[in-house]
This record gives C-alpha cells, sequence and structure tokens, in this order.
C-alpha cells in the first residue's frame, strides 16, 4: 500500500514500484494492484477495509479501518470448525481453550481500527455456536438447557472479542 495526496503522484509511485521489481525480476499482481480514491470507494489490505469518511464529531475527513469481508468469513468459518459437533466428546473447557486463543489473536491483529460492529457481530455468532453445541452436548431436550447455558458461559473464561472501553462504545 502506498498513499498519495493526488491521483498522479500515485501513478507515479506506481512506475517506480514496478520498475525496482523489475530489476529484481518481480511484478506486481495486475488483479491486486489498483489505484483508489478511499474518499469514494474501500480498498483491502493485509486483511483490513480502508476508507476516507467525514469524522461526526470534527467534520474532517479521516480513515477509517475494520476488518474485511474475507478476514470476517475466515474467523466464522474457524470458530465453526472449533465448535463442531465432531468435538462433543471433548471436554469443554477444552474448547474454550481453543477458542480463546483465536479469538485472542484474531483481536490483537484487528484491534487497530475501527471493527467494533464486527467484533461484537463475532461475540455473537461464538454465542450462537456455543449454545448450539452446548445443547448437543448437554441433549437439547434437557429441561432448562438456556438457563444452564447461560449461567455455564458466564463462568466458562470465554475471551469476547469486543472490549468494552477499548475498541468504543457498546450496543
Amino acid at each position: 500500500m502506498i498513499v498519495c495526496r493526488t491521483e498522479s503522484q500515485a501513478k507515479q509511485a506506481l512506475r517506480e514500484v514496478e520498475t525496482i521489481l523489475g530489476k529484481l525480476s518481480l511484478t506486481l499482481h495486475p488483479e491486486k494492484t489498483r489505484v483508489v480514491d478511499p474518499k469514494k470507494e474501500c480498498f483491502d489490505f493485509l486483511g483490513f477495509s480502508f476508507r476516507k469518511w467525514e469524522s461526526r464529531k470534527s467534520g474532517k475527513l479521516l480513515p477509517y479501518a475494520w476488518p474485511g469481508r474475507k478476514a470476517m468469513k475466515r474467523a466464522r468459518m474457524r470458530l465453526g470448525e472449533l465448535t463442531a459437533a465432531r468435538w462433543l466428546r471433548i471436554p469443554l473447557p477444552e474448547i474454550v481453550r481453543w477458542l480463546n486463543e483465536v479469538i485472542v489473536g484474531w483481536r490483537n491483529y484487528f484491534s487497530f481500527g475501527n471493527g467494533t460492529r464486527q467484533f461484537q457481530a463475532l461475540d455473537d455468532y461464538v454465542h450462537m455456536r456455543l449454545l448450539r453445541f452446548f445443547r448437543r452436548k448437554m441433549g437439547s431436550r434437557a429441561k432448562g438447557v438456556r438457563r444452564r447455558f447461560e449461567d455455564w458461559l458466564k463462568n466458562s473464561g470465554i475471551e469476547p472479542f469486543f472490549q468494552k472501553g477499548i475498541f468504543g462504545q457498546a450496543r
């Protein structure tokens, strides 16, 4: 990613990068390399989506970054794998430990930026997947399974993606 003030500067920088890479017998990927005006459209880089918007508070044009669609999809896939039915024989604390490794790593990587909505959506997804897993493990016909799940969840030690006060405002 190269950031420039004008489109002409960006095109000049792109030509210079192509020249340097050519000397190293490397090339830029034509489908992944483009000049973008972040005021008009969003672009993805290293799992983040970037865009410039006016700040609600100051009215100034500011850069915003949040986890991109592909990153969100990969996170949901990984969380889904860890709460799949094939792991029903594994004790719940072990499942929580595996989930926490993914959650903490993902949260730390994407903590830069403005990902409050994405973090909250992933918290909802983890809650839904764990409830489904818990029901399968305990037997979906068991009395009070939802209440038992909520009690278990409070004491499970599962890390949240969204941490109030660190990433922004809670819902």
